[in-house]
Formats: C-alpha cells, sequence, structure tokens
C-alpha cells in the first residue's frame, strides 16, 4: 500500500493506488481553505459536505477541485470569494454605476429572483448601500441558486451578458437534451433535436397546431413566442394576464400565461371544466413569464404525477399542482415579484 505523499508515513486515501495525500493531510488541506469537513472523505470527485469558517455557511466541495489551492491562496467558498472581490473592488475605488436598489430592479427585469443579501462589512461605500453585500438569487432562466454581488452584475451587464454566471457559461456548453425537452413540452412544443447550446436554433412541432418550429432555448425562456401560429400575433411587449385556474374534476390548479387581447387558452381551460381562481394583468411577456415562474418555484413541491398528463393534451399539466398545497394568492406574487 501506498504511503502519503506528504510524507506524513500514513496510508495513501486513493483507494486506486495512485500516489496521493491521506485522510488526514487531506482534511488539512480543507482547514487550509477555511473549509471544516462535516462528514468522512470518500474520494476526490466526491462533493464532501462542510462548513466555511469564514461565513459559517454549509457548502459542498471536492477534494478534486482544491487539492492545488493552497499555493495560490483562494478560499474555497464562493460566498467568500465574492465578498473578497467586493472588498477589493471597493478598496480600489470601483464601484458599480448603479446603486442597491437599481440592481436590485436590475436583477429581476432580467429573470434573477433575489432571495437573500448578506453584508459582510458596514461601511455606507457611495454606490452600492451597505458596502460589501453578496445576493443569493434564483434564476428563472436556468433554474439555478447562485451567489452574485451588486459589482459583479453591474460588470456584466455593462458589457453586455446575462447576470447570471450559470447562464453565462452554460452559453457555450452542451446542453442536456433531457432538461430541453422538458422545458420545450412546457411550453407546448415537442423538442425534435439533440443536446445542443442554449443560443442554437432547436427543431420542434408544436403540440396544439403541429407547425413545425426552429427556436433556442434561450429565445423561449427570455419570451419569444412558442409557436408562430398560435402565439406568434401577439405583441410580446404589450400587456399579458397571468391567470391561476382550478379543475375541480381533478383537484389541480394551473397558472399560465397569454396575451390580453387573447382569451382563447384560457376559454380552452374553461371548456375542459376549469374554473378562474384569479387573473393578474403585467406589462408584458416577460414579466408574466416572471410571475409564472415564482408560482411554479413555490408549488415545486406539489407537482401531481404523470398519471395527469392525458388530461392536457397540450403539455399544461407541468404547470400544475395539486389541491393539498398552501393556497396560493396571484396579486401578491405578482406584487413581490414585480415591486422593483
Amino acid at each position: 500500500m501506498r504511503t502519503c505523499s506528504s510524507g506524513c508515513g500514513r496510508p495513501c486515501a486513493n483507494g486506486k493506488g495512485k500516489p496521493g495525500r491521506c485522510v488526514q493531510c487531506i482534511d488539512v488541506v480543507y482547514n487550509s481553505l477555511r473549509l471544516q469537513p462535516l462528514e468522512p472523505y470518500r474520494d476526490a470527485r466526491y462533493e464532501r459536505k462542510c462548513r466555511c469558517i469564514g461565513c459559517l455557511q454549509e457548502v459542498r466541495v471536492a477534494y478534486h477541485d482544491i487539492r492545488n489551492r493552497p499555493a495560490n491562496g483562494i478560499v474555497a467558498c464562493d460566498l467568500c470569494n465574492l465578498a473578497e472581490m467586493a472588498r477589493e473592488a471597493r478598496q480600489a475605488g470601483r464601484f458599480p454605476s448603479l446603486d442597491s436598489r437599481q440592481v436590485w430592479s436590475m436583477l429581476t427585469a432580467r429573470g434573477l429572483i433575489p432571495l437573500a443579501r448578506f453584508s459582510f462589512e458596514n461601511h455606507n461605500a457611495p454606490g452600492f448601500g451597505t458596502g460589501v453585500e453578496v445576493i443569493r438569487a434564483f434564476c428563472v432562466m436556468c433554474e439555478s441558486i447562485e451567489h452574485t454581488t451588486l459589482q459583479l452584475v453591474d460588470d456584466l451587464v455593462r458589457r453586455g451578458r446575462n447576470p447570471c454566471r450559470n447562464c453565462s457559461q452554460r452559453v457555450f456548453n452542451g446542453w442536456s437534451q433531457r432538461r430541453a425537452t422538458q422545458v420545450f413540452a412546457q411550453h407546448g412544443l415537442e423538442y425534435l433535436s439533440g443536446d445542443m447550446r442554449m443560443t442554437d436554433p432547436a427543431e420542434s412541432r408544436c403540440l396544439r397546431c403541429g407547425d413545425e418550429r426552429r427556436l433556442s432555448l434561450s429565445a423561449l425562456l427570455g419570451g419569444a413566442p412558442a409557436c408562430l401560429r398560435c402565439d406568434g400575433g401577439a405583441d410580446l411587449a404589450g400587456p399579458h394576464v397571468v391567470y391561476l385556474i382550478f379543475f375541480p374534476a381533478l383537484s389541480l390548479y394551473k397558472v399560465g400565461i397569454t396575451h390580453s387581447q387573447d382569451s382563447r387558452r384560457i376559454s380552452d381551460h374553461l371548456r375542459n371544466g376549469a374554473e378562474v381562481i384569479s387573473m393578474v394583468a403585467v406589462k408584458d411577456r416577460l414579466a408574466a413569464f416572471r410571475v409564472e415562474r415564482a408560482v411554479l418555484v413555490t408549488t415545486a413541491a406539489f407537482r401531481p404525477t404523470d398519471s395527469v398528463k392525458p388530461h392536457f393534451a397540450y403539455g399544461g399539466w407541468t404547470e400544475t399542482w395539486t389541491s393539498d398545497a398552501p393556497a396560493v394568492d396571484l396579486h401578491s406574487v405578482a406584487a413581490a415579484v414585480l415591486r422593483n
């Protein structure tokens, strides 16, 4: 059996017989990056649960990603890294051109829903509120939760990029066919392409009228009409309606969006036994999409099984939830999402 490459004499933790550190020395690497392991070491690529000594947040970090980091002094906690970046930007005088309220509005307008804000210092620096702020936000496009800073958001937007770092990275990476199929189905489209980038036009077919459509995932998530025949006549920049309906026979609630000048979608649901619970008018399709996604996030734990799929010929069953979920106040949700 190989011994630890650090020279301590203990057995190497590499189960494949390759050179490497022992478990105790691996823990030293975690500790040097201000991480306290909370579970036993398994292998180099396992994302081990740890607690950051700096901010006390729980994070998952693989040894493979940090084993060479002690030399450059970078901490492994994303929250602390972002705070340090913001701190350095403040010390160097590189303040964003927007204040906190404006950046907050910028986030929600671009599909990032703020969930929490962490203030690491109490400096009233000009331009961004309380000083070093790290924002935890949910992206409605890639459905991920990430941490960012006001400086980073301002910099990305000024360069014409999306404030969500995950979206910016995934534009250049292969997109999962399974994920793309799911998103297209949520918009009433059958996905006909394979793995593609988010910005590549994909072949699809409308589940309502059967027309074929070439449309990228990023364009679809950004508010482009799913079908030019069924949705193309509506002005995307014009008023839209977010509606909440209930199907008594199925004990299911459903949220959806439609153009304010076209009520055919709601009428179709009414003919199939639905009851209108509430409707909210918003300024455009993007605003409607943001409200719809916020409702779906809050009701995610109450999605029905696939058995209800035959009752929704156009794929709308993915936007439903069971009646045992907490009541959804559509007006309150819209007000919270569109407040800024």
